[in-house]
């Protein structure tokens, strides 16, 4: 779950529901569906659990605070729980994708940095075993430059763009009423 388009905290509409729907789905489920599986899996020293992340989860994202926050919690959880786990036979993944054309996106057509889904699941099936990965080769690229940047830095960038996305988007949404 995330955002209809980028924005500020403060301003997200019916805050309080989105809020809580966000935490259930991308924090709650996770967590709650790992305590069901896990155990079992750790009897029998066998075990794959894939938690879906983003690249939005490793560094702050503004415009998409609560998301970021959210997919900052799958990550460190499922990257602390493999550790945890690997010397008991079960692979625990942060699998932290870029872009994918996706209605979740936006993006409808496929590009160099924006796979459809059957690439990036292609992709990323090749990583099972690895403790954190973005599941696709330009996305690992997108991921490297990204954290040689100074905080800061990023901040801007990922703010330039995003309010980019916001600006059409309440354009489009205005136009509409």
């Amino acid at each position: 779950m995330s955002y209809e388009y980028p924005e500020t905290f403060d301003k997200v509409e019916n805050n309080e529901k989105f809020l809580t729907d966000m935490i259930r789905c991308n924090v709650d489920s996770v967590a709650n569906l790992t305590q069901m599986v896990l155990p079992d899996m750790i009897k029998k020293h066998k075990g794959l659990i894939i938690n879906v992340s983003s690249v939005s989860g490793r560094r702050p994202t503004p415009l998409l605070s609560l998301y970021s926050g959210t997919k900052g919690f799958i990550d460190l959880f499922s990257r602390s729980l493999a550790a945890e786990c690997v010397t008991r036979g079960v692979y625990v993944q942060s699998l932290c994708p870029g872009y994918v054309v996706s209605k979740l996106s936006g993006i409808r057509k496929a590009s160099l940095i924006a796979p459809t889904p059957e690439q990036f699941v292609l992709s990323s099936l090749n990583r099972v075993t690895v403790p954190f990965t973005t599941g696709y080769w330009t996305h690992e690229i997108q991921e490297f430059i990204i954290a040689l940047l100074p905080e800061f830095i990023s901040n801007k960038l990922i703010m330039h763009v995003l309010g980019g996305i916001r600006a059409k988007a309440l354009k489009k949404k205005n136009r509409a009423q």
